[in-house]
């Protein structure tokens, strides 16, 4: 008794991984929805490119999307010819302007603390 339900659980369970070339569980709405790029997408950081990466292939391999094309040299970024090289500018010469000595201010005098009467004034 106890083996025949603990059987019908379990394929009650597996009924969504059924036999097929798609998966079960996003052959009813998700491919419809996202699909992959036509061309080659190119990710900034790594992280960028693994992300990319794996979606791509779970499109492909889950949902039977086509692979992407490779990426033509149009959508790249075109390098540009750098007309002028960069030159410093010139460092221009300051006259000296003298140094006026002063004679140092006489120190002040030590300030004397005022006596208080009583022991919470201190």
């Amino acid at each position: 008794m106890y083996t025949k339900t603990i059987i019908i659980l379990l394929l009650m369970m597996l009924a969504g991984c059924g036999p097929g070339t798609k998966l079960s569980s996003i052959a009813g709405g998700e491919c419809r929805i996202v699909h992959t790029p036509r061309y080659a997408v190119l990710g900034k950081t790594i992280y960028d490119r693994n992300w990319i990466e794996d979606t791509e292939e779970a499109l492909v391999r889950g949902c039977n999307q086509p692979r992407p094309k490779a990426r033509p040299a149009s959508l790249d970024r075109q390098k540009v010819a750098v007309k002028h090289k960069f030159r410093p500018a010139k460092k221009k010469v300051l006259r000296e302007t003298p140094i006026i000595k002063t004679e140092p201010e006489p120190p002040l005098p030590p300030v004397k603390p005022v006596p208080k009467s009583r022991w919470w004034e201190r």
